[in-house]
């Protein structure tokens, strides 16, 4: 008896995360572009954004993690390319002209999987959404220039099931 719970960890290959293998070696040109994946989460390991969390009560800068490669694995010119490109994007997002589809987020987010991603957040009032458990990933430029949200993840706490955060809350 009891609820059991089969899951797969957030990975990189053709079945779960289909983005481009990177290697110590790919440290220039379309190589070092991609496939990355990177997330939000407990325990960050990575770079801050250079954006305060909105709607906070204290003045945190959210920290990202490395997933893919793993922290132990990625060189610093890889922490270099992904850093700049997500400072880019956020950039973008908060720029006046952000709607533009030339400069704005458009060119580097894939807002259909934003869309989706915070489709099934609000649905099911995941209060670690946005704020951890949150997985982006990132192809290589000659693949796909954008950063995709997701996979979703961690939903233990979603469906009213937190009594913080609103979690509970039916309207």
């Amino acid at each position: 008896k009891g609820i059991y719970l089969l899951e797969e960890k957030i990975k990189r290959n053709t079945a779960r995360v289909n983005i481009s293998k990177l290697l110590s070696t790919d440290n220039s040109g379309d190589e070092v572009t991609g496939g990355y994946i990177f997330s939000l989460d407990k325990q960050p390991n990575a770079w801050f954004s250079s954006y305060y969390t909105p709607g906070a009560t204290n003045a945190n800068k959210r920290q990202f993690s490395y997933v893919y490669p793993k922290p132990e694995d990625i060189v610093p010119s890889q922490m270099t390319y992904l850093k700049s490109y997500v400072d880019a994007f956020e950039n973008a997002l908060a720029a006046p002209n952000f709607q533009d589809p030339f400069t704005g987020v458009r060119k580097y987010a894939d807002l259909s999987s934003f869309i989706d991603y915070l489709i099934v957040n609000e649905i099911s009032r995941n209060v670690d959404g946005y704020r951890l458990s949150t997985y982006f990933h990132k192809d290589r430029q000659s693949v796909n220039p954008r950063i995709f949200a997701g996979p979703v993840w961690d939903y233990d706490l979603a469906f009213r099931n937190a009594d913080y955060c609103s979690g509970s809350y039916v309207t």
